[in-house]
């Protein structure tokens, strides 16, 4: 070794530790090629802005390369050895995952009426109970309305509907808490008043009426209502109307910020805002792109695909477009088309497209991912029409065989859980819930026990186990229970105006959907959990869960991605 050659390497490594020991600036990429026998030829690139030749036989590059790398141990940026030995992080977010996936359900062989109704019985039978329990032994009883949609036409429409599961979240709420309030004379009995608003929830605004006019009669014992499972127009005047007879309200999956019509509606699933922000980040960060090699990258450009007229999905897409900030392309879709009145509408905002059919739609989205290969879609609305697309995408257009990716909010998870999606081998979707699977080792004691109620029940590969509809459902029976259970306790005067104090104080409770901190001038639940699945062969995966699980700081997930690398949108 030379002297030049010597202190050539004195000062490269000099210039990697700085004068205080830590990189003199920004770090650059580097190489240093841990040699087999290498030609005397071949350099040894070490400085990133002028780079030498070292020109050395293969026994002294062997001995150089050692102290390089003893150097660069000792030092205190240990980041230059990932930059040295790793490759950029090319993996793709799901596939290869030791997570606990969300696994393929067994639909039952039971029609979705006879399960709607079972779930209505054990209801029924529960209430029955309260009036014994209170009658023979004294202590106070009080009711929860539940405005729920109508169940599923048939077999494959319980994939796409939250009748069921709803109200098994509520049976299941109902009993538990009434087992507490056995236990326990400061707690009040609960019964459950069901009530049907139809399909899609068409008789809300004349459901909530009719509850408005019967909690004005004394005696009536309604304290509030819970439900809502969609953001609809419907759903929304119907928050309204109960909102102007001041009767305190718990959302249960409704997700929509403008569901927030006033201060006597609260919810127990995250806002739009909050999950467009969450997914925005995963799309714009995370490794969700496959190339065709196994390799993936970053979404560079989004196609949002929404329906106009509905309050859910037209919130959540305008909102992920703000958020995604690479100027997303719109597609906007009605089912109904032209029938369904879109010709009497304004013409679309901010340059989006509209479409009359589904084929037009695939046609549209074809051609954005054949012009930008790394186009993520963002389907904002429902899940029905989902699968229209899909059949169309797959063989009536001209990319027949191309991949595609899709990033999807909670109402595609119950079809995804169900298999819906399993038999097209191009599409990589990921779609959003509010739990985490069944058995994941982040889970609460609260929900564990939850998901053993449910298993117990319901079936351990039942439909909606892993998808939170019925989990967001007992936590908006808890939220209501415990409102209620605080008036009691304080002025032992279980009232409406009471229990909406109760809420407007501020809850803080562990349930069955992640750590419930609501009140104090919040109608959703602080840093809610978010979560992200990769749908598989074996299963739905998670690859982002981002929230207060537990109120233990363990159990506050603030950070996503390869060894945490991401940080977790918070809430203010």
């Amino acid at each position: 070794m030379t002297e030049g050659e010597s202190g050539g390497l004195g000062r490269a490594a000099a210039r990697l530790r700085g004068a205080s020991g830590m990189p003199s600036r920004a770090p650059r990429p580097l190489r240093a090629a841990l040699p087999g026998p290498v030609p005397e030829s071949e350099a040894l690139d070490l400085d990133p802005v002028s780079p030498r030749a070292f020109r050395l036989g293969p026994a002294a590059e062997l001995a150089l390369t050692g102290t390089v790398v003893a150097a660069l141990l000792s030092a205190p940026g240990v980041w230059l050895v990932d930059r040295i030995t790793d490759e950029p992080d090319r993996g793709c977010l799901g596939g290869a995952s030791s997570e606990v996936v969300a696994g393929r359900p067994e639909l039952s062989a039971d029609s979705p009426r006879k399960q709607y109704e079972d779930a209505r019985r054990l209801i029924r039978e529960e209430n029955a109970r309260v009036d014994r329990e209170v009658g023979g032994h004294g202590g106070t009883a009080r009711t929860v309305v539940h405005i729920g949609s109508d169940v599923a036409a048939d077999q494959e429409g319980q994939r796409y509907n939250a009748a069921v599961p709803e109200l098994r979240g509520i049976a299941l709420a109902q009993r538990a808490l009434n087992d507490e309030a056995g236990n326990d004379s400061q707690k009040v009995w609960l019964r459950v008043d069901s009530r049907n608003a139809g399909e899609n929830f068409a008789g809300a605004p004349r459901i909530a009426r009719q509850v408005a006019e019967d909690a004005r009669e004394k005696g009536s014992g309604i304290i509030g209502v819970v439900g809502f499972s969609k953001s609809l127009r419907q759903t929304q005047e119907a928050v309204r109307i109960l909102g102007a007879a001041r009767i305190p309200v718990v959302g249960t999956t409704a997700t929509a910020d403008l569901m927030q019509v006033d201060g006597y509606y609260r919810r127990v699933a995250p806002t739009n805002s909050r999950e467009a922000a969450v997914e925005a980040d995963f799309a714009h960060r995370g490794n969700i792109m496959d190339d065709g090699t196994g390799s993936c990258s970053p979404a560079r450009a989004a196609v949002v695909v929404k329906d106009p007229r509905d309050l859910y999905s037209d919130e959540i897409g305008t909102l992920f477009a703000e958020r995604f900030g690479a100027r997303p392309f719109t597609l906007e879709y009605t089912p109904g088309g032209r029938g369904g009145g879109l010709a009497q509408e304004p013409p679309p905002k901010d340059g989006a497209a509209r479409k009359e059919s589904i084929g037009e739609l695939a046609d549209a989205v074809c051609e954005r991912i054949t012009a930008n290969p790394r186009t993520v879609v963002y389907w904002a609305s429902r899940a029905l029409q989902f699968s229209a697309f899909l059949d169309d995408f797959g063989d009536n257009t001209a990319c027949e065989g191309r991949k595609l990716t899709v990033l999807g909010g909670n109402d595609l998870t119950t079809a995804a859980l169900a298999g819906e999606y399993a038999d097209r081998p191009w599409l990589r979707l990921y779609h959003t819930v509010h739990v985490l699977p069944a058995g994941h080792p982040r889970l609460s004691d609260i929900a564990k026990k939850f998901n053993a109620d449910y298993a117990r029940d319901f079936g351990a590969h039942d439909l909606w186990r892993d998808d939170g509809r019925a989990a967001l459902a007992y936590d908006a029976m808890q939220l209501m229970a415990e409102a209620a259970n605080r008036a009691f306790r304080s002025t032992d005067n279980v009232e409406r105006s009471n229990v909406q104090i109760g809420l407007d104080n501020g809850i803080r409770k562990q349930g069955a959907s992640g750590y419930l901190d609501v009140g104090r001038g919040r109608s959703v639940p602080r840093d809610k959990p978010v979560v992200i699945l990769h749908h598989t062969d074996r299963g739905s995966e998670p690859v982002l869960y981002c929230g207060a699980f537990t109120q233990n700081p363990a159990g506050r997930i603030a950070t996503w991605g390869p060894r945490g690398k991401f940080s977790c949108p918070r809430d203010s």
